[in-house]
């Protein structure tokens, strides 16, 4: 008898410390459903029940909410008020901790929130950065041996962090492929995330759109990049290169054929054994050897360029960056030099013809001075000084056997 009572006790104060951690609401057909109040969205009200889950109670139906914890009222100007709820007629009353009570029309009523959802929404407006990402991770590995032994490994990452006011996505792709047999691999690679490093035996390589680094390299097949937002690294033993675009740093480098640059956002260094040289543009320092090609560099702020035998042309531009401007020089074996030079660009110049011999120097300037050494019998030299605009950084310029030109531009 003792235990019965003892029990009934104990069930009647677990009922009581239930009660008053619920809310309850009172029906207009006096059923009283008692949970949790955790939202509404001005129509309806969420009741999470232990007994039934979450229950939606249609505003018109409820006659009465009383609840013993703060629930949060959006209302019609977006602002929020906190405290104890109850409604009377077809009007919610809000009760804060401090200050009178704030009455309410139901049909005004924006959102209601219970104190675990306000908390979680406040969080959801103002996340650490390290809060709120989704995302994954993809791996792709593929191995093929045959004619051709080829090696690809692929990665991938993807998150996204999103919040009430705005969104944050990254990502990132890297690529790496080799081809280590020149039976025909060729490496074709399209748009790309993140960082490309490609390699084949002696096929050709060419990518599409990269924002990542670049290094690719063959053996001796052509080497063709479209467009890359950071640097680039090219290498091929025997072919050709070719760069439409690219926003960084470019290195191009091939045992004999030519090399062809467009639009380079930062400096260039071009090597080749013997094939011609050719730059549109380069928003850094140029540098270009070949053995036995021609150079031309449309547009460049300074510049290192050599050949052994070939002509070369440069356009040499002011530099609006406010960059430190380097000294230039152009030199070639055998052939003829024409540097295009800007109107409102402070250079000195310093050229030579090494052996004249019906060569000479000639020039759109009257600040540069052209002179000539030797006799009739003898070997003549040519050399041309001058400063335009004040002189500045100084443009060296030397054939052995070639004219030396200097012409104005007016862009």
């Amino acid at each position: 008898m003792r235990v019965r009572r003892g029990l009934a006790a104990i069930a009647g104060l677990l009922a009581m410390a239930f009660a008053v951690s619920a809310d309850t609401v009172v029906m207009k057909n006096g059923d009283r459903l008692t949970g949790i109040v955790e939202v509404s969205d001005g129509k309806n009200v969420t009741l999470k029940t232990d007994y039934a889950g979450e229950i939606q109670i249609a505003w018109a139906s409820i006659a009465e909410v009383k609840s013993d914890k703060p629930i949060y009222v959006v209302m019609p100007d977006k602002g929020t008020v906190s405290g104890l709820v109850t409604t009377e007629g077809s009007n919610i009353i809000i009760h804060p901790a401090s200050g009178p009570p704030v009455q309410l029309a139901v049909s005004q009523v924006t959102v209601v929130r219970g104190a675990d959802q306000e908390t979680a929404y406040e969080k959801s407006l103002h996340p650490g950065i390290l809060e709120a990402w989704k995302g994954g991770v993809n791996l792709g590995f593929a191995l093929a041996r045959g004619n051709s032994e080829t090696t690809n490994l692929t990665t991938g990452f993807t998150a996204d962090r999103k919040t009430m006011t705005d969104e944050t996505t990254a990502y990132f792709t890297s690529l790496y492929s080799t081809n280590d047999k020149t039976g025909g691999g060729t490496i074709e690679v399209g748009s790309v995330q993140g960082n490309v490093n490609v390699e084949t035996g002696g096929g050709n390589i060419k990518i599409g759109s990269v924002k990542g680094e670049i290094k690719a390299e063959s053996g001796g097949g052509n080497v063709v990049l479209l467009s890359g937002l950071q640097g680039a690294v090219l290498e091929t033993g025997a072919g050709s290169i070719r760069v439409d675009k690219c926003n960084g740093m470019v290195k191009a480098s091939t045992g004999g054929g030519s090399v062809d640059l467009g639009e380079i956002g930062g400096p260039a260094q071009i090597e080749t054994g013997a094939g011609s040289i050719r730059l549109a543009s380069a928003k850094g320092r140029v540098e270009a050897q070949t053995g036995g090609g021609s150079i031309q560099l449309d547009g460049a702020t300074s510049v290192q360029a050599q050949t052994s035998a070939g002509g070369i042309i440069v356009k040499l531009l002011s530099s609006n960056s406010g960059a430190v401007r380097n000294n230039s020089t152009l030199e070639t074996s055998v052939g003829d030099i024409t540097v295009y030079l800007a109107n409102d660009l402070a250079i000195s110049i310093r050229a030579e013809i090494e052996i004249a011999n019906g060569h000479t120097i000639r020039s759109d300037f009257s600040d540069i001075h052209v002179s000539s050494e030797g006799g009739q019998w003898e070997p003549k030299t040519v050399t041309a000084e001058g400063q335009l605009n004040g002189g500045g950084p100084v443009l060296k310029v030397r054939t052995n056997s070639g004219n030396v030109n200097f012409r104005r531009v007016s862009h």
